[in-house]
């Protein structure tokens, strides 16, 4: 099936067909732009794991202690990164487990904030 699929596209599409990120299988097992679909009755869009670390990491290098500057700065890097991922990521459906991440924010995370005479 793949390849009447895959001779389709490059004769009669003109298009190139890259064979290590094609396949043909469950909507469940595959991944797609950052998301991927969940099993059972009603199949669901979901953002895939590998996306949530991503973000967990990116969180963590805009707010990592080592980085010696101000809580503003830090907004200013932070703000913009959080609402494309958010805007990005809206259609799915964010599952419970992925609260979390968003609370990584939480002024124990940024020792900056935690000791802010403004709190």
């Amino acid at each position: 099936m793949i390849e009447s699929i895959t001779q389709f596209i490059t004769q009669q599409l003109k298009l190139k067909v890259n064979e290590a990120k094609s396949a043909v299988a469950r909507p469940q097992e595959r991944k797609f732009l950052g998301f991927s679909f969940t099993s059972g009755p009603e199949v669901k869009r979901v953002i895939a794991p590998k996306a949530l670390d991503r973000f967990k990491q990116r969180i963590r290098e805009i707010t990592r202690r080592a980085k010696s500057v101000s809580m503003e700065t830090t907004m200013e890097e932070l703000a913009p990164y959080m609402r494309g991922w958010r805007s990005y990521f809206h259609p799915a459906s964010l599952p419970h487990h992925s609260t979390p991440q968003f609370c990584m924010l939480s002024p124990r995370h940024h020792p900056s904030y935690a000791q802010s005479p403004h709190r």
